[in-house]
């Protein structure tokens, strides 16, 4: 009884070992995602205010075109 006891507390605390384990890895697979993440979003924000000003550029020189032929 106690040996099975015993073999049982053995199997909980590698159970319990490997899931800290698990549970380390994830939260650093977690950070680096955010990390991405977060690079992705200022990159799209830098390319929409890229895309706004060839927008502008492009509006003003069509303006420009309507004027001229007026």
């Amino acid at each position: 009884m106690i040996a099975a006891m015993k073999s049982d507390k053995d199997a909980l605390e590698s159970a319990l070992y490997e899931a800290q384990q698990l549970n380390a890895q994830l939260e650093t697979k977690k950070e680096q995602l955010e990390g991405e993440n977060q690079e992705l979003i200022l990159k799209k924000e830098n390319l929409m205010g890229e895309w706004m000003d060839i927008l502008f550029v492009a509006l003003e020189a069509r303006k420009k075109c309507l004027i001229f032929q007026l």
